[in-house]
């Protein structure tokens, strides 16, 4: 049977025409189309339709998109021949010519030699694949780092968004609830939206909370702070929601914890506000409390209810996520406060514990790492350190509100004229600094997310002009970066939204107390 044109012209173009050549050709999947010359010589006559590899191993690995040759290949039982591998137009071949007998004592070798040669071609291969996969992980990676991008200041903003005006509305409860002479129908109405917007404003930060952990985005500020300072901003904060209830409330500070400990008084504040705020929600008789201990530089929490209790078989799944004690006739709830409680526990290296019996409440336990800290926490400094007692105080000093949303504008100015301050006002960042620098009130509370100018960079440029008041940051962040960012530029005090206005008044009456920077 006479070989292809193609083929022909391919031997005499090598001088091999003399040569007894078996020819194959292959489709670009190995596959056997057609085939000439001394097929007799091979094991077995190759059919059209069967996988050259079988006839030939050597073919495993080696592209039929090159043209290459393969010398000396021992094919077993016909000897060994000379492969080569090329194409004319749309046709590949593969065309085996018998080797010289006189190089036949260089075949094993040269096998060797065609074996490394597959090895590197492989290697070749799969160099390219991984650098094909490691770009293509490099570009989700990036997708992914956009996509959590977009996820934090998500977070950010809803978390802006619902606290602003969680702010108004508890705040404005609250004033009403401090107005004499209410009538037993407007008292209730009005408990009942203070009750809801706490719980929004539980849901709302367990779910964020929720979102920030699961992206490992919970930073741990490890700070020095006061801790009856803290237990005195619980209680001014939980203490009216349990007087609502007709529920006895007190917070005890032993004689062993010290006045300054070291670590996270954002988070620690967040566990000791799930944990005492689920106590006064699910007791309805008697009483509440948190007492602290301390002792070996761990700070030890104790809260305590006579609520209902928790049955045994629920006891070890209260910390799971969307579990909620009672199942679906408990109060009403997302089911991660005690998750999150937990895990941001683990954050502080410590741990939490359960004792409940059924009918007569539930106690839980927080030990977490804090050693004793003489180091005074900035913004938060007491006389003599790093301030001067001024000789006096203003008979009446003036606050300025720095603050864009004018339903919150119109609440603290409220409380702060009935705790007797006069009033400065600014809408926007660039206005804060024109009104304080020209009128210099005794203190400024500036809201971090403003028009125009944001909060912090209006109060960075107040500190580069020579105002020496004090500035309270307002903000709805929880975020420890954010608050150690308020201080590095200047504030003295951090204010997170929803704010307690008896907390503002106290910071305020601090604040002033504490004198010039």
């Amino acid at each position: 049977m006479s070989l292809p044109p193609a083929v022909s012209r391919y031997l005499f173009n090598r001088d091999q025409a003399h040569r007894r050549a078996i020819c194959l050709a292959v489709g670009a999947d190995y596959i056997i189309e057609d085939a000439w010359g001394d097929l007799g010589a091979l094991p077995r006559v190759p059919k059209a339709g069967e996988d050259a590899r079988s006839i030939v191993t050597a073919l495993h690995g080696l592209p039929l998109d090159e043209a290459s040759v393969m010398e000396f290949v021992g094919l077993s039982g016909a000897g060994t021949y000379d492969i080569h591998v090329f194409a004319e137009g749309s046709e590949q071949y593969v065309l085996l010519l018998p080797s010289d007998e006189a190089e036949a004592r260089t075949i094993e070798l040269q096998q060797i030699a065609n074996e490394v040669r597959l090895l590197n071609e492989k290697q070749r291969r799969m160099v390219k694949e991984l650098e094909e996969a490691r770009i293509d992980l490099e570009e989700k990676r990036r997708q992914a780092d956009h996509a959590s991008a977009i996820k934090s200041r998500f977070i950010a903003s809803m978390s802006h968004e619902f606290r602003t005006p969680l702010t108004s509305v508890i705040g404005y409860t609250e004033l009403l609830l401090s107005e004499k002479g209410l009538d037993d129908s407007t008292n209730s109405h009005a408990s009942a939206i203070r009750r809801s917007a706490h719980h929004l404003l539980s849901m709302v930060d367990n779910i964020l909370d929720q979102a920030r952990i699961d992206e490992g985005n919970v930073a741990i500020r490890m700070a020095p702070f006061n801790v009856r300072q803290l237990t005195d901003d619980i209680t001014a904060m939980m203490a009216p929601l349990a007087a609502e209830k007709f529920l006895a409330f007190g917070a005890f500070v032993g004689n062993s914890v010290p006045e300054w400990v070291h670590t996270d008084e954002v988070r620690l504040r967040q566990i000791l506000v799930n944990l005492v705020g689920n106590a006064i929600k699910f007791t309805d008789t008697g009483e509440v409390q948190l007492e602290l201990s301390w002792a070996d530089d761990r700070l030890s929490m104790v809260i305590s209810d006579t609520g209902p209790g928790i049955e045994p078989d629920q006891q070890e799944r209260v910390f799971h996520a969307f579990h909620r004690v009672g199942g679906n006739d408990a109060k009403r709830g997302t089911g991660l406060g005690l998750n999150i409680t937990a895990r941001l526990v683990e954050l502080l290296n410590g741990t939490v514990s359960l004792s409940s019996e059924p009918g007569k409440g539930s106690e839980f336990s927080v030990t977490v790492e804090a050693p004793r800290s003489e180091e005074i926490v900035a913004g938060e400094r007491p006389f003599g350190v790093g301030r001067s007692l001024p000789e006096s105080l203003p008979d009446t000093a003036r606050v300025m509100v720095a603050e864009d949303d004018p339903d919150l504008i119109e609440l603290l100015s409220l409380f702060l004229k009935r705790g007797g301050y006069e009033l400065v006002l600014a809408s926007d960042g660039q206005q804060a600094i024109n009104k304080a620098l020209a009128e210099q009130p005794d203190i400024v509370l500036m809201d971090v997310n403003m028009p125009v100018l944001d909060g912090l960079s209006a109060v960075r440029e107040l500190r580069n002009q020579g105002f020496t008041k004090p500035v309270i940051a307002l903000t709805a962040s929880l975020s420890a970066n954010d608050r150690d960012q308020a201080f590095a530029w200047g504030c003295d005090g951090y204010l997170v939204k929803p704010i307690s206005m008896p907390e503002l008044l106290s910071t305020v009456d601090r604040q002033l107390k504490a004198g010039k920077r």
